[in-house]
């Protein structure tokens, strides 16, 4: 009988990065008797399948029960790396649990301290087709019930409710146990959150190369903020569609700019609220229903919070002009309409 591990996320929490050393190194995974679950787009494809089954009707190579099938026929560790399984609600999680019936299930779970994972939901936001500037998205993913329909809301809840999908996991019949890896600090040592990952999914890092691994860095603040106010302008554009283009046209043309950006800032109240969504993790992880990997002060709950301004400082025009036109140029160049005079204008 084989093992199954499942890496379920969360957003924003190292997951390109150790997808990108599991995908491009399965010899080091087969030295070990280990091997991924499937190729990257049909593990993405089956998984929708389950979250999302209307959308992605007709597009699934592979459902998730074929790919779960072979685990019955082999000793071997079988790796799954998808944030979006972090999405499944109950029923969902007993689907992607159940047809590996009688074969152990491991759960690896990433989590990130709120400080640090807010501004970076709030890129993926804005490269979502997300429209709310910083301040206003903090306001409405920190707001009461007058806020839970809008699109920042809901999304961040379902990325970051990081207490009740653990306990959505946990909870299954099925899974042998649910690791918990901390994403480690920026001043961490680059294969210390690989060596967590590779702990908790009981695989040796030795054999695996994590200099040239890709991580997924958030854009700078003007470049967030030109896709912001770009997207009220899109409002027809198919979703699907728009994050395809997206997903290679924020890297390529606004990535170059980061490092001379500026980085949104939490203000006090956004601080307050990242430091409540940390204690709860904390106090979720201090049971001993998870077996956590990592240092839980890293999950600062910290009670003062003097440094933190009222209000948090809006995105450099500079910046997102920048961005603005670096956008119009690439694709002017890529239209062939290379001739065309930049506008003035933001």
């Amino acid at each position: 009988m084989g093992r199954v591990v499942l890496h379920i996320g969360a957003m924003k929490t190292g997951t390109s990065f150790v997808q990108s050393i599991l995908t491009s190194q399965p010899a080091a995974l087969c030295q070990q008797g280990a091997a991924l679950l499937g190729d990257r787009m049909p593990v993405i494809r089956a998984v929708q399948g389950v979250i999302n089954p209307a959308r992605w009707a007709g597009s699934v190579e592979q459902t998730w029960s074929d790919l779960a099938a072979k685990t019955h026929k082999t000793s071997q560790t079988f790796v799954a790396s998808m944030e979006f399984l972090s999405f499944a609600n109950d029923q969902q999680v007993a689907t992607f649990v159940e047809p590996f019936d009688g074969v152990p299930v491991d759960v690896v779970a990433t989590v990130r301290d709120e400080f640090r994972a807010i501004p970076a939901q709030w890129q993926s936001y804005c490269r979502s087709l997300g429209t709310a500037g910083w301040a206003r998205y903090l306001r409405q993913i920190s707001g009461g019930k007058s806020t839970r329909g809008s699109m920042a809301n809901r999304t961040f809840r379902r990325a970051r409710s990081l207490g009740p999908i653990l306990e959505r996991w946990r909870a299954q019949p099925g899974v042998s146990s649910v690791h918990v890896v901390i994403v480690p600090g920026p001043d961490a040592p680059r294969d210390e959150l690989w060596n967590r990952f590779c702990t908790a999914a009981g695989l040796d890092p030795t054999p695996f190369e994590v200099a040239d691994a890709r991580s997924n860095a958030s854009l700078g603040y003007g470049s967030c903020n030109f896709l912001r106010r770009m997207n009220s302008h899109l409002t027809d554009v198919d979703r699907l569609a728009y994050r395809s283009v997206m997903r290679t046209l924020a890297p390529d043309v606004l990535g170059p700019l980061r490092d001379a950006e500026s980085r949104p800032e939490l203000d006090v109240r956004g601080a307050e609220f990242a430091r409540s969504l940390n204690r709860q993790l904390v106090d979720v992880l201090s049971s001993d229903r998870f077996v956590v990997h990592g240092d839980l002060g890293e999950l600062p709950v910290a009670d003062r919070l003097d440094d933190y301004p009222e209000q948090p400082a809006q995105a450099p025009k500079a910046e997102t002009k920048t961005a603005a036109e670096s956008m119009w140029t690439h694709l002017a160049e890529a239209s062939g309409g290379a001739a065309r005079r930049l506008p003035k204008q933001l």
